[in-house]
């Protein structure tokens, strides 16, 4: 389905909060064809007057430059807020008052906030217009405004398609009314931003803070459809007299960030009223998760007006970090507290080549002032040195990422792979405890290398295991090339999403596997490890991030409600499925990746296959001396017939309902389904008995033979034949219903060839 877009225009208007104020009024202006109705963009920032401006409780200590070198690496989650529904229009009209005296703005009671602070005026006397911006499916109202108290505005909410939601006349309301309306669901879309320009703002902050020994890597990427958060995202500032506004920066903040300790959590949304947030990294304890920032989605690189460069994101980054706005206390002591840059009485807007204030000349192009973003150039020493003092006291858990990209393996045989870009990758630099020569990546066969080349993967035999930092600059992004059939892969030094490679249309479903010892299906590629893959065909596929494009393909679940045999050693364990077949074009989604030598655990029908219909030999992989086998029958083996598992050694295990066994190892089993054979005539007990008025009866024949059943009373009198038929050798089984026999003893005899035998059953009403 195509998206449609639109976008809402916001407009300051002249009233400052919404209450009666009956001051002086304001004639409209003289020239309404030059009133400015576009969206109010002013570089600004939303800790300007903030609960959150609050200074550092320690203060700033000049550091040691001998220690200030530094190679640190911080994972961005970035969150992306949208809004998805219809495009609600606003219908409105005032009355021919020649004076400014109303507005309108649209409250948000899902969110209990107004969405459009400072909200819309109007242009002259009896001005009528309309409105229109994407709302998610909620309850909201049309906030109308009357500082007169004529009710002076008539209005009508309107759905895309015309249907009337909710309208009000002039007159029909004093100082100010909520018309109230329900937005229905819709295809609009506002404010995505796209994992391309992420990326963008991720290479600018490297762009600026390299230098500083920070860079950064996108950890992960995630979105959410709200209007709270997505319009009035610093509705904290919002001035709304008698009406309180949640604060949807911190909603929005303890709702979705992640990492916190360790990363920095960046919204992106779409806040008008100032242009970001950035919250001090002394604001909150370390863990807290109202931790983060934001900025508004028209500063993105390439952005609105004066926001081109990506700027307003470094800006609100130095917040994070600890600086504060160039022009912080204005000429008054401590200033910015940072030695070399000059006191400042305001901030600087457009791009001014000097500006004199405070007995001297500002920074002009420094990151924290208000400038255009093609005129900021720089931070400065001063501000390198209060960075690093501030995440050493107030946020030491981000310098934890300082050694580089740090990856858990095993003792013996993993997966490897190298997330990062290094200028040597001989396996026993980054591994030094690698065994010599047995470092292998796979293309059809194993084939020994030297050297470790990013996305892709290689088995690598380490002496002892252990946490391995691996130095370097981290890649964010890798392109896997892959060939039709079985392939070693490794991603970026993000986490990554195994979706991305399932939605290529190059990966058969279900064929993703890591490994620990034993293989196992992956739902991510964490950085640094290697994976198997199937495909289907030759291509490329580029790793970006846990986020994905396009509808997740669901996996193939044909075998949920197939027999399961999972085996286990008490360190790994695998799961088989029998007994339900599986179509010729899914089979492959149940195919598993090659073996290798010496490898510790693992089990397999065979052909490489982790089900099997009716019958399969179960090859197996096991450094320990026993196995343990859970079963769960689901589908009964059919009639005279048993699920029977063999081991190497000729011992049989019939597999009826769910159980577990423990058995010596060895290194093949068959399971199959076998016919039961009887060794005697028998007639089975009836149960229940005693019964009323209905029991079942068994009896088993080890050939087949003409049967005949019958029922008679203690007199000895035929009371009922239940059968005289021929009958194949196996158990068989009938029902009695005696509801038309009196109660009492009956005897049932069973008759074939030669052999009779009778049992006695008791009828009780």
């Amino acid at each position: 389905m195509i998206k449609k877009l639109t976008l809402i225009s916001i407009l300051c208007s002249t009233v400052c909060a919404y209450q009666p104020s009956p001051g002086s009024p304001d004639p409209y202006p003289g020239n309404p064809d030059k009133v400015n109705r576009g969206a109010v963009k002013q570089k600004s920032c939303s800790l300007e007057s903030s609960s959150l401006n609050i200074p550092a409780p320690h203060p700033f200590q000049p550091i040691d430059h001998s220690r200030r070198d530094r190679d640190v690496n911080i994972p961005i989650n970035y969150h992306v807020i949208y809004v998805e529904g219809d495009s609600i229009l606003m219908n409105v009209s005032v009355d021919n008052v020649p004076y400014e005296h109303c507005s309108w703005d649209i409250r948000d009671y899902d969110n209990n906030t107004f969405l459009l602070y400072p909200g819309f005026g109007f242009d002259y006397p009896g001005h009528s217009y309309s409105l229109g911006g994407v709302l998610p499916p909620g309850n909201y109202a049309l906030f109308l405004y009357d500082d007169f108290g004529y009710g002076g505005v008539s209005a009508t909410v309107t759905t895309s398609n015309g249907t009337v939601l909710a309208s009000i006349n002039q007159g029909q309301w004093s100082y100010y009314t909520f018309l109230q309306f329900t937005a229905p669901a819709g295809d609009y879309v506002n404010g995505l931003v796209s994992d391309e320009v992420i990326q963008e703002q991720t290479d600018v902050l490297n762009g600026v803070y390299n230098e500083f020994g920070y860079s950064f890597s996108v950890g992960s990427i995630d979105s959410a459809v709200n209007a709270g958060w997505y319009y009035a995202t610093d509705s904290h500032k919002f001035d709304t007299g008698n009406w309180d506004n949640d604060d949807q920066y911190l909603a929005m903040a303890q709702s979705m960030t992640v990492n916190v300790p360790s990363s920095i959590n960046f919204f992106w949304t779409g806040a008008t009223f100032t242009s970001g947030l950035g919250v001090y990294p002394w604001s909150f304890p370390e863990n807290d998760s109202r931790h983060g920032l934001f900025c508004g989605n028209y500063t993105i690189p390439g952005g609105d007006y004066t926001f081109t460069e990506g700027y307003t994101g470094v800006h609100e980054v130095g917040h994070y970090l600890g600086l504060y706005h160039t022009f912080e206390n204005g000429c008054s002591n401590p200033g910015d507290e940072v030695d070399d840059t000059p006191y400042q009485s305001d901030a600087n807007y457009g791009c001014p080549s000097s500006n004199y204030s405070c007995s001297s000349y500002d920074d002009i192009g420094n990151y924290m002032d208000y400038i255009d973003d093609d005129c900021m150039t720089h931070f400065t020493e001063g501000q390198h040195d209060r960075i690093y003092w501030a995440i050493e006291t107030y946020r030491p858990t981000l310098l934890d990422n300082e050694s580089g990209l740090v990856v858990d393996h095993n003792m013996g045989w993993n997966m490897v792979g190298l997330p990062v870009s290094v200028e040597d990758s001989q396996y026993q630099n980054l591994f030094p405890d690698a065994v010599s020569g047995t470092l292998y990546s796979f293309s059809g066969s194993y084939q020994a290398e030297e050297f470790l080349e990013p996305s892709v993967g290689y088995l690598l035999r380490l002496n002892s295991g252990g946490e391995y930092a691996i130095s370097g600059s981290p890649l964010s992004e890798v392109t896997v090339s892959i060939i039709e059939g079985w392939n070693v892969v490794s991603g970026p030094a993000v986490e990554v999403s195994t979706e991305i490679l399932y939605n290529s249309g190059l990966v058969v479903s279900g064929t993703i596997y890591g490994y620990n010892g034993a293989y196992f299906s992956a739902d991510v590629l964490e950085p640094g490890k290697g994976y198997w893959l199937r495909a289907n065909a030759d291509g490329n596929v580029t790793l970006s991030s846990s986020r994905h494009s396009g509808k997740a393909i669901s996996p193939t679940k044909h075998l949920s409600d197939a027999n399961t045999l999972e085996l286990s050693n008490g360190t790994h364990s695998s799961t088989l499925y029998f007994g339900k077949d599986v179509a010729e074009e899914h089979r492959n989604s149940y195919s598993l990746p090659p073996t290798f030598p010496q490898m510790p655990f693992d089990v397999r029908f065979n052909e490489d296959m982790k089900y099997a219909f009716e019958s399969g030999d179960i090859e197996v992989l096991n450094t320990s001396d026993n196995l343990t086998i859970s079963y769960d029958v689901i589908i009964d083996a059919g009639e005279h017939m048993n699920w029977v598992l063999t081991s190497e050694s000729g011992e049989e295990y019939i597999l009826e309902g769910s159980g577990e066994i423990t058995v010596p190892t060895e290194e093949t089993f068959t399971l199959e389904r076998k016919a039961i054979i009887p060794i005697a005539y028998t007639l089975h007990q009836n149960y229940p008995n005693p019964f009323n008025p209905i029991t079942t009866i068994q009896f088993s024949l080890p050939q087949s033979d003409m049967v005949s059943m019958k029922v008679y009373d203690l007199n000895g009198r035929l009371v009922e034949t239940l059968l005289n038929d021929f009958y194949t050798m196996g158990k068989h089984t009938i029902t009695w219903d005696g509801s038309y026999q009196s109660s009492g003893m009956y005897f049932v005899r069973l008759e074939s060839g030669k052999f009779i035998q009778t049992r006695k059953v008791v009828l009780v009403k």
